[in-house]
């Protein structure tokens, strides 16, 4: 809700009651969130065209693809000795032991 906060407070999103459930309610974005949302479509563009500027068109849908079906969700993975666990907020955070048996950095 946080960041819906901030999109309806910078004028970029409409939240209203819909009026045929009126428990739920209807995000719409405003002409300046429109036009928010072109200029940053054309930065990333512009961004992406150095990088990835060595593949063909193919290749960048390809690669675009690949990278859409990767799924990332921190709580399922392990890196090296930390885990990364859900917090009771929601959020997440590292913790996990040393060999010794130590705690780290006081995370579990």
């Amino acid at each position: 809700m946080a960041i819906l906060n901030e999109l309806e407070d910078g004028g970029l999103a409409e939240r209203r009651r819909d009026p045929a459930d009126r428990r739920r309610h209807m995000v719409e974005i405003t002409e300046a969130g429109a036009a928010a949302l072109g200029w940053v479509d054309a930065a990333v563009g512009e961004a992406e065209r150095e990088p990835f500027g060595g593949l063909t068109e193919a290749e960048q849908t390809l690669l675009r693809g690949l990278l859409d079906r990767v799924v990332v969700n921190p709580a399922d993975h392990e890196c090296g000795e930390w885990k990364v666990r859900r917090n009771k907020s929601g959020g997440t955070k590292s913790g996990g032991t040393k060999s010794g048996g130590t705690k780290r950095g006081g995370i579990r």
